[in-house]
């Protein structure tokens, strides 16, 4: 599936354009710890051929549920719907209420839209990729992976600590069910009286202790 979409037409017709085209990685380049990597191109041959190898030489049907819970949810599946027929991937949308979705349909169905603000390497490689974790969203569960992310977390060495959580991120890029296709643009707005004032990359937490007020 992540051979199907062309993730420049994504940013743009998802995002306007508000945001960075990603490669699958829960970690932006520009975090610490993230890779640079350059992202994965279209390729419907190698998708149809994957997709053989799989079992499906006559194609696939899948059921992508999503929700106006978050914006561009929606747009995307959309977007993703149209991308993925030429492989041979027939994409059904099912749509549900935007106030429960997270309660009955996140981490209960097999294939669904979510979103993500940005974190931290290691929050955001555990909170929803370890065994374990709560927030497994993708139900990835891989002991090798965990063993890298514990590992990291004790390695005193920065270089080996980065190498262990760049490899953990690979394996989520190569082998991971998450299509992350694109980074959005964290956006906020202040006024000329205000200074100190920066936005936080996860958008819904705030922090105001560098802020003052000019009279």
């Amino acid at each position: 599936m992540k051979y199907c979409v062309d993730r420049q037409k994504i940013l743009q017709l998802v995002l306007a354009g508000q945001g960075t085209i990603a490669n699958d990685d829960p970690v932006a380049p520009w975090i610490e710890y993230g890779v640079a990597d350059p992202s994965r191109k279209p390729d419907i041959g190698k998708a149809k051929a994957l997709l053989a190898e799989a079992g499906h030489r006559d194609g696939l049907k899948v059921e992508l549920w999503t929700s106006k819970a978050i914006t561009g949810m929606e747009e995307l599946a959309t977007v993703f719907k149209e991308m993925a027929a030429p492989a041979g991937i027939e994409v059904v949308i099912k749509e549900a209420a935007a106030n429960d979705y997270w309660d009955t349909i996140w981490l209960k169905q097999p294939f669904i839209a979510s979103g993500w603000s940005g974190r931290p390497a290691d929050d955001a490689l555990a909170v929803a990729y370890l065994s374990d974790a709560k927030w497994n969203e993708t139900h990835w569960k891989r002991p090798e992976f965990d063993q890298l992310i514990h590992q990291a977390r004790q390695t005193v060495s920065y270089d080996q600590r980065k190498a262990l959580y760049q490899k953990a991120q690979k394996m989520l890029i190569d082998e991971g069910g998450a299509f992350i296709p694109v980074y959005v643009n964290a956006l906020s707005a202040t006024a000329a009286k205000i200074n100190g004032w920066s936005p936080h990359p996860q958008k819904f937490l705030k922090d105001f202790r560098h802020m003052s007020l000019a009279g």
